[in-house]
């Protein structure tokens, strides 16, 4: 199998998100356990590329195929993993800028007034004026605000639907701009919405995505740059003003130019990208018989990560969705209508996917790297919201390699979010099934 030697990945990361589960620091671990098991002349399948950072190291020493079931998803590792190109950044925003500024002139002549009162309160620091003023704020799916625009023609989110190719880009400005983001932040992102819109080169505008993409986790008004559910803003009145003071452009500058730098990393190999369940990407034979080696970064807890990214999944679909209800009453969260539920994260489902993963890799002589974290102590440390078992696992794996062709590594570790000081001890495991 591989001949090559371990690798330095401290300069092969690129955060985009703030990602549950990333295994960024995690990389040499992952790599030095599996590459003697990865066929050189094959394609690395990285099967839930999440915020891609395995599959943007592994890029430097292998020819990477890269799926993901959420859209948000596949746009990362189409700019981080598919994309050999390095940009030109400075023509690149200028067409984006260009772009930007029609939509948000647009924008302006409708919800100026808005604009200009919420600029008056964050420079003047005052907090509990920005809260009230963004209690008052006319939200699309706000029934106890009056919306109304067009002459009265667009009042509800039907109607919007209805009208959207005869207005500017506002999804951000009419539903998110008094929780999420701010009004200065939604016309950003609108505008920069639009831009990319009109950019023709796939590969680029996955580019502008996952810039935007980090430019939200930036200046999102949430617990831990997640977007499950806006905070509260009168407890949290300090924070909406540090928040609000954010630039959503800014930031994204910032990372799109790290697309044109000699850090990122670029190949001479063909890399794709995926976007698919990966129950039906396993019923793609033409695709399997590239593949030598899939490393599986399952969900394996009951939280949906369309849940914490749903924002990101709406900005790529821009249909001005329904919200959905709970019991009858909008989600705190402001979830889109029909966002994808992975059987991952659900206990009824979870262990006969994973046996379904390890049959077909086994059935179509592909090697696997299971990742799983589990805590340390299993007794003390609460695993209500695991989907899975680790020894169940294991077991599924000796199934269909054999006892003596599955090899468990596990390395302790504590799992500590970006912006939180909370950490909690678990032993990452690989699971290897070697023909």
């Amino acid at each position: 199998m591989s001949s090559l030697i371990n690798n330095n990945f401290n300069n092969d990361t690129m955060t985009i998100l703030n990602y549950q589960g990333s295994k960024k620091q995690l990389l040499d671990f992952i790599y030095n356990k599996s590459v003697e098991y990865i066929d050189e002349n094959k394609a690395f399948m990285d099967i839930f590329s999440g915020s891609s950072a395995v599959g943007y190291a592994m890029k430097r020493n292998f020819q990477i195929y890269s799926n993901d079931s959420e859209l948000y998803s596949y746009n990362i590792a189409k700019a981080l993993v598919e994309n050999n190109t390095r940009l030109e950044i400075a023509p690149l925003f200028n067409n984006v800028r260009m772009n930007y500024n029609n939509n948000y002139e647009n924008l302006y002549e409708i919800f100026g007034k808005y604009l200009d009162e919420e600029q008056l309160l964050i420079n003047n620091k005052n907090e509990e004026e920005l809260v009230n003023f963004y209690k008052r704020y006319p939200c699309i799916w706000n029934k106890e605000t009056e919306f109304k625009l067009f002459n009265g023609r667009i009042k509800t989110i039907s109607d919007i639907q209805n009208y959207k190719s005869n207005i500017p880009f506002m999804l951000f400005t009419t539903y998110y701009a008094n929780s999420y983001f701010g009004i200065q932040q939604s016309f950003d992102i609108d505008s920069i919405r639009y831009a990319i819109e009109i950019e023709q080169n796939e590969v680029v505008k996955s580019v502008l995505f996952s810039a935007l993409f980090f430019a939200m986790k930036e200046c999102v008004f949430s617990k831990d740059g997640h977007m499950a559910q806006p905070l509260d803003k009168d407890k949290n009145s300090s924070k909406l003003l540090k928040i609000r003071s954010r630039s959503i452009m800014q930031k994204f500058e910032e990372k799109l130019a790290e697309f044109g730098t000699d850090d990122f990393v670029i190949s001479d190999k063909n890399n794709k990208t995926f976007n698919l369940d990966f129950n039906d990407l396993l019923k793609e034979k033409n695709i399997l018989n590239d593949v030598g080696f899939i490393y599986a970064d399952p969900p394996y807890t009951d939280m949906q990560y369309s849940r914490y990214y749903h924002l990101l999944n709406t900005l790529v679909l821009y249909d001005y969705p329904q919200i959905s209800l709970t019991r009858g009453v909008l989600s705190n969260g402001l979830y889109r209508e029909g966002r994808f539920q992975s059987n991952l994260s659900k206990k009824s489902k979870a262990t006969e996917e994973i046996n379904e993963l390890f049959r077909s890799c086994k059935e179509n002589k592909i090697n696997i790297g299971l990742s799983f974290a589990y805590p340390q102590d299993p007794i003390n440390q609460p695993t209500n919201r695991y989907t899975m078992d680790i020894s169940k696992i294991i077991e599924i794996a000796e199934l269909y390699y054999g006892k003596k062709n599955v090899k468990v590594e596990g390395l302790d570790y504590e799992h500590a979010n970006n912006r939180n000081s909370s950490s909690k001890k678990v032993i990452e495991y690989l699971i290897l099934g070697i023909n």
